[in-house]
């Protein structure tokens, strides 16, 4: 029999790209949530009541809102309302374009809910009895973490398993594989 060439098509998972492939996806995941939460704890906004009946585009962050207070009250206000009626014969209320707090509990809520969800999947899941139903990501990756004196995770390389005997073998003469 002649023999000839024969082209073998193997798939395979990287099992040690996957692994830092998930501890990125979840690093990165953290990082934005915790992002969120900083923005949410920290984010203040402030609106002059002229803002909602679009009569000014008073819309400030706490730097902007600071740039000029009532010396009666100590209280902000709307740097373009004070510009519309600093020379009005008949100017409004301060209180008309006094800059108010808005309340972001609302971010902070859904942040911290976000974070605490993240968590909660990811974690490990226990029954009634406190029996583990299934380990969480953050418990298996713990186990991969690199011991000292122990083998790193292996690629799952076709060539790597052929020359530790693991997986199928090749049918002679016939161009197949078996087992």
């Amino acid at each position: 029999a002649m023999g000839g060439s024969q082209n073998t098509k193997f798939w395979y998972i990287d099992y040690n790209h996957t692994v830092h492939v998930i501890r990125l996806r979840i690093h990165l995941l953290q990082q934005k949530l915790q992002a969120a939460e900083l923005r949410a704890r920290s984010s203040s906004l402030y609106l002059c009541p002229g803002y909602n009946s679009k009569t000014c585009n008073g819309r400030y962050n706490e730097t902007d809102a600071q740039q000029i207070v009532d010396p009666e009250t100590g209280l902000f206000l709307c740097r373009e309302c004070v510009r519309a009626y600093a020379n009005h014969p008949n100017p409004p209320n301060k209180k008309d374009y006094t800059l108010k707090l808005v309340d972001n509990q609302k971010e902070l809520k859904s942040a911290m809910d976000n974070m605490r969800r993240v968590r909660v999947q990811l974690s490990s899941k226990l029954d009634m009895q406190s029996q583990p139903l299934r380990q969480g990501i953050f418990d298996l990756l713990q186990k991969l973490r690199s011991i000292k004196g122990a083998d790193p995770i292996t690629s799952n390389l076709p060539s790597e398993n052929i020359s530790m005997g693991i997986g199928s073998k090749r049918i002679a003469g016939t161009g197949r594989t078996a087992g």
